[in-house]
């Protein structure tokens, strides 16, 4: 998630920064900036869902660590998983 709040800030003030060097200028934008805009913008666009589910994502996981923290511990458990490489097949056995 921060990875991707990180790129797109980092678009978004390359945009600004484009924008404010052209007012500054009092010139119109250039097709080679026009395109670099349009290109951060879509940047920008793609990264937005991107930090929103990776954002939902670790909160899932924090309020399940919490639940799991919080949660009392069982009298004794014991359980066996037995897992091979070579296949796909998962066992889980003993007492849940």
């Amino acid at each position: 998630m921060g990875a991707a709040l990180w790129y797109r800030s980092e678009a978004n003030g390359e945009i600004v920064e484009i924008g404010e060097r052209v007012d500054a200028e009092l010139r119109r934008i250039t097709p080679m900036e026009f395109d670099r805009v349009t290109h951060l913008a879509d940047v920008y666009r793609t990264l937005t869902p991107v930090a929103g589910v990776t954002g939902a994502a670790a909160g899932i996981a924090a309020v399940t660590g919490i639940v799991l923290l919080a949660t009392p511990q069982r009298g004794r458990t014991t359980a066996r998983v037995s897992a091979t490489p070579w296949s796909a097949m998962l066992t889980l056995s003993g007492r849940f």
